[in-house]
């Protein structure tokens, strides 16, 4: 069996919280574990991380009615495609399939951040294609990779506000908010450092900014 990464990042293309399973396991109950695992520290570090993402837009392989009453109850605001079966089965009970959910086409367009950050990881072979056999060491191979592509990340930009504007210029400025940088998870220190040995990069010093909207993938390693 493979190894299937859920992975929820900013509009930037950078990972905010990562889940390890099986292949087989089901992708829709992943979502709200996933959301539940995201910590952004405020400005200056002071007061609690914020949890509440301002939009989150998934892949439909999330899309399903209990995730989107779990997000609902997280005043969530979020764009997931319905699968076909899903669309069928609404229809098949009529009136008593109610209506179908809200979707935004634009705002899902620009889910491919979170396939570019797939793309950036597949950069680093141990990510690629896995070698570990232990889950937590393979965990951890990813967790530095995502240090590297954190710090390779350019500052982000003033936003603005996407409640009074609603081109395709300024809501993808809108996703970029100044913030405090990231706390890397902490892992096995062992396991980072055989991590770290399989992966070769350049320094770089510049520092990570955290922006606040959130996509959602899934993809399949190994």
């Amino acid at each position: 069996m493979t190894t299937k990464l859920h992975t929820i990042g900013d509009g930037r293309g950078r990972n905010l919280a990562t889940r390890l399973t099986p292949r087989q396991a089901a992708d829709t109950k992943q979502l709200v574990i996933l959301v539940d695992q995201v910590r952004v520290a405020r400005p200056g570090g002071r007061g609690r991380p914020r949890t509440r993402v301002a939009h989150l837009t998934g892949d439909k392989a999330y899309s399903s009615r209990a995730n989107r009453q779990a997000l609902r109850e997280r005043k969530i605001p979020h764009t997931i495609p319905e699968r076909e079966d899903q669309k069928a089965n609404r229809a098949r009970r009529g009136s008593r399939g109610g209506r179908p959910p809200r979707f935004d086409r634009d705002r899902y367009k620009l889910r491919n951040q979170v396939e570019r950050l797939m793309n950036r990881r597949k950069q680093y072979r141990a990510v690629a294609t896995r070698y570990d056999k232990l889950g937590v060491r393979y965990q951890a191979t990813v967790s530095v990779a995502d240090i590297f592509i954190w710090l390779r990340a350019k500052p982000d930009q003033p936003r603005t506000d996407p409640r009074t504007d609603r081109g395709p210029g300024a809501v993808a400025a809108s996703l970029s908010e100044p913030s405090a940088p990231i706390r890397v998870p902490t892992w096995d220190v062992a396991s980072a450092a055989e991590a770290l040995a399989s992966i070769r990069v350049r320094r770089c010093t510049r520092a990570p900014q955290v922006a606040e909207y959130v996509v959602t993938s899934c993809a399949d390693v190994g």
